[in-house]
C-alpha cells in the first residue's frame, strides 16, 4: 500500500497534474464539429497527438489519462 500511496503522491505533486485526454468518441467528435473541423478518427488523433507532444509537457503533467481508442493508435511522427 505504501508504494500506491508514494505513486499518488508524485501525480499530485507541486506544480504537476493529470492530463485528461479521455473524451469519447462522440465528445471528442462534437468538439470538433464545433470548431468546424471534420470529426474523423485522423482528426482526433492529430488532436490528442498535439496535446501528448506538446513540448515540456513533462514539466507540469505527471499522467495522462487516455481513452479506449488511443490505445490502437500510434503517433504519426515518432519521437526521441
Amino acid at each position: 500500500m505504501r508504494d500506491l500511496t508514494a505513486v499518488a503522491a508524485a501525480l499530485v505533486a507541486p506544480g504537476q497534474g493529470i492530463l485528461a485526454a479521455d473524451e469519447s468518441i462522440a465528445t471528442m467528435s462534437a468538439r470538433l464539429a464545433a470548431a468546424g473541423i471534420e470529426p474523423t478518427a485522423g482528426h482526433r488523433l492529430a488532436y490528442r497527438e498535439m496535446l501528448l507532444t506538446t513540448p515540456a509537457l513533462a514539466g507540469g503533467i505527471s499522467g495522462v489519462i487516455l481513452c479506449a481508442e488511443t490505445f490502437g493508435q500510434r503517433l504519426a511522427r515518432p519521437r526521441c
